[in-house]
């Protein structure tokens, strides 16, 4: 047997064999006649063993370890033999009184092992709770309808509840190794990963809507969502996601586009069937105007007032096509300075008939300078013709409107009043909203849609500025008012630059609707151009030829050859006309479709003859204009 090994003496070794948090033990091994361990004695203890066991120094010293505690002296001390037989340390968890340690016995000589316990009560009630927490967690998992998981901070996914597996038809082992994209849609896959992998390097909550594969190979829609797990540091330690199946609500989602798709195709082709019988006549009154004499006001009476409702139709058309196209965000302005009187003064132009018709005072206050705004002047012309119809409207014949425009705080401020019906004080915060009318009696005759405000305030505020309406009630009249940022003014800005004088051009009219291209031709004629028609889009292409026009209004919806057709053969040809699209079609996209085909121009039926006089004295350039 070796030499037998007592408490230490160094003060350095003493101090870590009186640590405040250990428990520690010297024993040594008492053997037989054959040298066979027959048990163990205490040859040392620490002041938190001795309290431990419930003895003193003296009392322990020299005391077998079956005497002291029988009931656990076997486990000890087979481990103690274990460790002097091969020089390893060993660790165990023993639970003693209402205490948990952890205990690790170390070889100290030949027969000598020391024994040091760690009370790790604390620690391991805290993780039987995250266990209790982990196991309800993962009950309530199992039970909600979504699918449930949980990663680590690298994505690997450590868990995930019945649901998924239920749905997915996989096992745990399939996850581990082939991962999410087992599942997700290949279309999606790489898009899904890398924008989660790019949240758990920012920590950034992560959501996504993806199809997930079900064990019977279909996919459905899943909105994934997966939030951080922070520690006490701010450091993530782990992901908890869900995904919940929103295949309904995106098929939902997914028809309400069609639909909606649907909704323009057949808004876009009203506007076009609607447009080719207005359009001769809108020609054929502005034709009359030319030839009626003056002397018959009764004649000429009758014939304004079918120019007038024919712009009045032209407008609806136009406006039930900007709803569809504002409330899906597929306005296009087009932007430079522009200049507040010269937007005014168009839209006057534009609403004179109107007053006229109904015996109103219209009239206009500017000042001295000119102010600009930065916008699209064809747009909010078309706001102030808005707001100037809705006052003709809601202003009994013989009424008033005035019309003034100022700077104020860097703004230009325009204020259409009248002294018309008013607007009731239930009706005025609303009077924005899309189809919102004041009441429609037999008098309101020129009722529209109840589309143009709010047409009116989605465009005025894509220039950054502002529409509001006031009113002091029934029958006191209205306020309107425009707010729109200044700018400063460009030397040589002038948006109210007349057209050059006009020479006589060569014009080829291609329509295969006769009245469109007939009266189109007459007006033209009275505005001293030599106009030619072609009904068929081989008449065109021979006209053409023969006829060597300096302009062609070309139809889109030509049967057999449609007009794009047409303009790449005259162009294939050698012939420098300048072709013009003259169709029913106005939506953004036919506009930009025939802007990259090459047409100088893009007109939409009933055509405003004073445009189209204006692109035959110069085009420059493709102009959106109808």
């Amino acid at each position: 047997m070796g030499q037998p090994v007592g408490e230490p003496s160094d003060a350095q070794a003493r101090a870590i064999f009186e640590h405040p948090s250990l428990y520690t033990l010297i024993l040594v091994a008492e053997r037989d006649r054959t040298g066979e361990i027959i048990d163990w004695v205490y040859r040392g203890a620490n002041a938190n063993a001795l309290r431990l066991v419930g003895q003193s120094r003296e009392r322990l010293i020299g005391r077998r370890l079956s005497e002291v505690i029988p009931e656990r002296a076997p486990r000890i001390a087979s481990a103690c033999a274990r460790v002097v037989a091969t020089g390893m340390l060993e660790s165990y968890d023993s639970d003693f009184e209402d205490k948990t340690f952890s205990i690790t016995i170390y070889p100290a000589g030949e027969d000598a092992v020391i024994s040091s316990a760690l009370d790790v009560t604390a620690r391991k009630r805290a993780e039987a709770a995250v266990r209790e927490s982990e196991e309800r967690f993962r009950e309530l998992a199992n039970s909600i309808d979504q699918f449930a998981w949980t990663c680590d901070p690298h994505g690997n996914v450590a868990w995930y509840n019945r649901r998924w597996y239920e749905y997915t038809g996989t096992n745990f082992e399939e996850m581990q190794t082939a991962g999410w994209r087992k599942v997700v849609h290949p279309e999606h896959c790489d898009r899904v990963l890398a924008h989660l992998q790019s949240c758990l390097a920012s920590g950034k909550e992560w959501e996504d809507t993806f199809p997930l594969r079900g064990r019977n190979d279909s996919y459905r829609w899943f909105l994934s969502r997966a939030i951080p797990v922070r520690d006490a540091t701010g450091a993530v330690v782990r992901w908890i996601g869900t995904n919940t199946d929103v295949t309904e609500s995106r098929q939902l989602q997914i028809a309400l586009e069609q639909a909606d798709r649907r909704k323009d195709e057949f808004l876009a082709m009203l506007a076009h069937e609607l447009r080719n019988p207005l359009t001769p006549i809108a020609n054929a009154a502005e034709a009359l105007l030319q030839i009626v004499p003056t002397e018959r006001a009764q004649e000429r009476l009758l014939v304004g007032m079918v120019r007038r409702q024919a712009g009045q139709l032209a407008r609806l058309i136009d406006d039930l096509l900007d709803v569809a196209r504002i409330t899906q965000g597929r306005i296009e302005l087009r932007t430079q300075q522009v200049s507040i009187r010269g937007c005014i003064e168009s839209a006057v132009e534009m609403v004179e008939p109107l007053v006229r018709a109904r015996r109103q005072q219209l009239l206009l206050t500017q000042p001295l300078e000119s102010l600009y705004v930065s916008g699209d002047q064809e747009r909010l012309g078309q706001c102030i013709s808005n707001l100037l119809v809705n006052a003709v409207k809601y202003t009994n014949p013989e009424g008033e409107i005035r019309v003034r425009h100022y700077a104020q705080g860097g703004q230009a401020v325009i204020e259409i009043v009248d002294n018309g019906v008013g607007i009731a004080p239930e009706l005025l915060p609303h009077i924005f909203e899309l189809f919102v009318q004041g009441d429609r009696t037999l008098d309101r005759s020129q009722g529209g849609l109840g589309v143009g405000l709010a047409i009116c305030k989605q465009l005025i505020e894509m220039h950054r500025g502002s529409v509001t309406a006031y009113s002091e009630g029934v029958g006191r009249g209205a306020t309107f008012e425009i707010r729109l940022p200044l700018t400063e003014a460009t030397t040589g800005t002038d948006n109210n630059v007349r057209p050059p004088t006009m020479r006589a051009r060569r014009v080829l009219i291609v329509d295969d609707n006769h009245d469109a291209a007939d009266s189109l031709a007459v007006v033209l004629r009275f505005e001293g151009h030599a106009a030619i028609v072609a009904y068929s889009a081989q008449d065109a292409i021979e006209a053409v030829a023969t006829a060597q026009p300096e302009f062609v209004l070309l139809d889109i919806g030509l049967p057999n050859m449609d007009g794009y057709e047409v303009a790449r053969r005259i162009r294939a040809s050698g012939a420098a006309a300048r072709i013009i699209a003259l169709t029913g079609y106005g939506q953004l996209e036919d506009r930009q479709r025939s802007k990259d085909a090459g047409f100088a121009a893009h007109l939409v039926k009933p055509v405003d003859i004073s445009i189209l006089v204006s692109l035959l004295a110069n085009v420059n350039s493709h102009s959106r204009t109808g």
